[in-house]
């Protein structure tokens, strides 16, 4: 019963998740989810990626540093969030993340090392250093 339960929290948790996604129009930048199954546990990330190319020209666009300035909180993600959704726990840099549904937030460096958090608050409007984070990083 309880595993039933969770199931349905989970899959809940990542409908409503998926809500602003549905409700997009159109998206700028291509879009992708990817999803595996790790030790019975099924992790699904969704994320949009820049272009590297401003569309419908050849102009390049510089991400990292101009489009994603380096020292500044980012949400990971291209038009939207990214969102990682896990049925069950997971242990990242030794700390476990329950099951459930996050958005990853970046903070780019110029020097390479950069920060990264996970946090429940869903959508990636605030950037939530202290505020509903599970895990932070310097990775």
């Amino acid at each position: 019963m309880k595993k039933i339960i969770s199931t349905l929290v989970i899959t809940t948790a990542a409908m409503i998740g998926a809500l602003p996604v549905m409700a997009q129009e159109r998206h700028v930048s291509p879009h992708e989810t990817l999803s595996a199954v790790i030790d019975g546990n099924r992790v699904t990330i969704t994320y949009g990626r820049p272009y590297a190319v401003k569309p419908g020209t050849t102009e390049v666009r510089k991400i990292w540093g101009t489009l994603v300035p380096y020292g500044k909180p980012w949400r990971m993600g291209a038009d939207e969030a990214t969102t990682l959704i896990t049925q069950k726990p997971i242990v990242l840099g030794g700390k476990t993340v329950p099951a459930g549904v996050y958005t990853l937030y970046m903070m780019p460096s110029e020097t390479g090392t950069s920060q990264m958090a996970i946090s429940t608050a869903l959508g990636g409007g605030e950037f939530p250093w202290t505020r509903r984070m599970i895990w932070r990083r310097w990775i």
